[in-house]
């Protein structure tokens, strides 16, 4: 009877040490997949450079701390099937910011060599600028994936990163209320949705 019950506590403490574990792995694989999402966009909270870009069309334009100006910056490129996917969200974006007074300015950012950009942007209906990335853009925002967009308050701060598909569902409500929440002076809130970040200041 005695050794029945010795069976029965280890047996016992065999599948708490099993839950405990299976638990431990759960919050493993969460952290791992948060440092991996924080390496392929700027962090909410961090400061972007100041970066001079040429602008498809001519011109050129400060992107990141513009010293006064918010922007919107979608990372994209022609070939990439999710930025394709992404283009309704893309467009809904951009005429809600029109709308807005005194809105925050989109800028499309595609790679430099990609072939064919003009058509591209024309069959889709951009209207707004669309700056040329170099390596040296793509290295100081540490741009990793696209579609990428980042939302940048007036002093130059990330207050809103997304990597990934942008749909007009989520996306776009959470990316208008970020663009809000500059205008305001309340006590910084960070919210993580996804693989979303927006702080609220």
């Amino acid at each position: 009877m005695r050794r029945e019950s010795v069976a029965y506590a280890a047996l016992a403490l065999a599948c708490a040490l099993i839950a405990v574990l299976g638990v431990q792995n759960r919050q493993l694989r969460y952290d791992y997949a948060a440092l991996i999402e924080d390496t392929v966009r700027p962090p909410v909270g961090g400061w972007l450079p100041s970066a001079q870009a040429e602008v498809l069309g001519g011109g050129r334009l400060t992107l990141g701390r513009t010293g006064g100006e918010r922007q919107v910056l979608y990372f994209f490129d022609p070939t990439c099937p999710v930025c394709e996917a992404s283009v309704p969200a893309i467009l809904e974006l951009s005429g809600a910011l029109q709308r807005a007074a005194g809105g925050a300015q989109l800028v499309g950012v595609a790679r430099q060599e990609q072939a064919g950009l003009d058509g591209y942007l024309r069959a889709r209906g951009f209207a707004f600028p669309v700056a040329l990335s170099t390596p040296r853009i793509r290295a100081l925002f540490h741009l990793r994936r696209v579609p990428l967009l980042v939302v940048v308050d007036r002093d130059g701060r990330v207050v809103y990163s997304h990597a990934g598909l942008i749909d007009t569902k989520e996306q776009v409500p959470t990316i208008l209320t970020a663009l809000r929440a500059t205008e305001r002076h309340a006590m910084p809130q960070h919210v993580a949705v996804g693989s979303s970040q927006w702080r609220e200041r």
